[in-house]
């Protein structure tokens, strides 16, 4: 194997690991809006619930 091939191997390997990055954060992300949506209509249906005043 050339030196060459050997480059271009390495740089197919950071870019499939670049990828698996950039999937996890997306998917983490979104799974935080989730929660945080969650946790949103969480509290407001406690507020409906019993009202402040």
């Amino acid at each position: 194997m050339d030196h060459s091939q050997i480059i271009l191997d390495l740089f197919s390997q950071m870019q499939a690991t670049a990828d698996d990055i950039k999937r996890t954060c997306q998917d983490t992300r979104e799974r935080l809006g989730q929660q945080r949506r969650s946790s949103h209509d969480q509290a407001q249906e406690t507020l409906d619930r019993r009202p402040l005043l």
